[in-house]
């Protein structure tokens, strides 16, 4: 996972010094592409967890609830993700 993460960062300076023009539109773009492979590597990272806590054995109304209150976590974290792109597009 760390070594995914440094690629990210790697990537995302490389496009923003690699592009034309360095201006703020081109780190912006960088940004942004960091900021998406980030999340879903954050809600990859979620999703393995959640399978994980409900394989431990747990009883069947424990990880319901598990799964409930996780579920609600990424549906909620998705809600603000679409919440600040429709704020940044306008």
């Amino acid at each position: 996972m760390a070594r995914l993460l440094i690629s990210l960062m790697v990537i995302t300076i490389f496009i923003a010094f690699s592009s034309a023009s360095s201006d703020w539109k081109g780190r912006r773009q960088a940004d942004a592409i960091f900021t998406s492979e980030f999340s879903k590597l954050r809600n990859n990272i979620a999703v393995q967890n959640l399978v994980k806590k409900l394989l431990n054995g747990k009883g069947r109304r424990q990880a319901d609830a598990i799964f409930t209150s996780e579920l609600s976590k990424l549906r909620n974290n998705i809600a603000v993700q679409n919440l600040v792109k429709n704020l940044l597009n306008g």
